[in-house]
């Protein structure tokens, strides 16, 4: 697992070193801290689903659910913008897609 997080490091710091000349990324660092909060909650659901559940699936699944939501609702919670602009987008399709159904 230690391999993988280290791997997953080396991989996310080569793409931002070839995404620099693409990508203003002032912003996003700007912002980081709101991700390092949002993921905050990822550790205590996981062991609460391991408690929760057994097996594997059972317990990937009650992770990753739960997760999803509660990162997704912290970002709206600190007002994160590119979070916000992501919810704005969702709900004009949604609108859209309602208003073809009539």
């Amino acid at each position: 697992a230690a391999a993988t997080v280290v791997a997953e490091l080396v991989v996310f710091v080569v793409c931002m070193m070839f995404c620099r000349h693409y990508v203003a990324m002032a912003p996003i660092w700007k912002h980081a801290w709101q991700y390092i909060v949002a993921c905050l909650p990822f550790w205590p659901l996981h062991l609460l689903a391991g408690m929760l559940a057994q097996g594997t699936v059972a317990v990937t699944v009650l992770t990753v659910l739960p997760c999803a939501a509660f990162y997704t609702a912290l970002l709206l919670l600190l007002r994160n913008p590119y979070a916000l602009a992501a919810k704005d987008e969702c709900l004009s399709f949604l609108r859209r897609v309602r208003g073809q159904a009539n």
